[in-house]
């Protein structure tokens, strides 16, 4: 077993803690929904679609991108974008059991195929009852994997929400 192996189990405990559950230091829920609409074209009024959803079951700390990030961006960032994280990587404990989460499913866009449509992911953040903080739908603009014990989902806003 590897130290990295060794901290991640370790660093999902601690993250689930920070929860509203235990400490109540993050309130955001953070729900990836992979809807595919029937006639393979996006938001088609008369269209229905089948939505898939993956809650990322421990609240996560979630931001809004501040000026300099987006300053430095050359474009790519715009102001309301947030980042939510860290998220853990997956990984597999001594008895088997997995934890974390993989990058294609933080991002299933991954796994599409070429030439894929009618497929829309949307990266959905509420907020727990009665807390304040960033919520409403959003797209993801960048997977960032540079750490090893960590994930960030940089995410552009699509929908305000109550």
């Amino acid at each position: 077993m590897s130290v990295r192996t060794a901290i991640l189990p370790a660093l999902d405990t601690v993250r689930s803690v920070l929860g509203p559950n235990v400490m109540d230091l993050r309130p955001t829920l953070v729900t990836i929904i992979q809807r595919v609409w029937a006639g393979g074209e996006i938001d088609s009024p008369a269209d229905f679609y089948n939505d898939t959803s993956l809650v990322l079951p421990n609240f996560t700390a979630v931001r809004h991108q501040t000026e300099r990030e987006i300053a430095g961006s050359g474009g790519r960032y715009e102001d309301d974008n947030v980042i939510v994280g860290p998220v853990t990587p997956q990984y597999t404990n001594l008895d088997g059991t997995t934890g974390g989460f993989t990058e294609a499913q933080l991002d299933p866009t991954l796994v599409f195929e070429p030439g894929t449509t009618g497929v829309q992911v949307i990266y959905r953040l509420t907020l727990q009852s009665g807390a304040t903080g960033i919520s409403g739908d959003y797209r993801l603009t960048q997977l960032h994997k540079d750490k090893s014990l960590r994930f960030l989902l940089y995410l552009a806003r699509t929908l305000r929400t109550a």
